[in-house]
């Protein structure tokens, strides 16, 4: 696991990230590469809560890359148990992913 980026938005209810992240994918590796995997946490003093995440399948995304050049909401999920029973995972990002073949 790897951390390529992290932002964060202060003092909202409603976070608008707007972050932008370019990976470079070898083509033919790409289609053995894990999923990208996006983790919000909502920043606390002590601990971050975990809010949930949501993957990208590269290997979708690099077989239709149309389909990935508009908006996609992607539901918040919490495969591994990381949310407290109080405060159920919930809601989603909008993913905006495009593909673009190198020269």
């Amino acid at each position: 696991k790897k951390t390529i980026l992290k932002t964060s938005v202060m003092t909202s209810l409603n976070p608008d990230w707007n972050a932008n992240c370019n990976f470079e994918i070898d083509e033919e590796k790409g289609k053995n590469l894990p999923p990208i995997i996006i983790e919000v946490l909502d920043k606390d003093t002590g601990f971050d809560d975990f809010m949930g995440q949501c993957e990208i399948d590269l290997q979708t995304l690099l077989n239709k890359p149309m389909e990935w050049v508009i908006n996609h909401q992607i539901p918040l999920e919490d495969p591994e148990n990381k949310a407290p029973s109080d405060n159920p995972v919930k809601g989603g990002l909008y993913v905006h992913c495009k593909f673009v073949p190198s020269d």
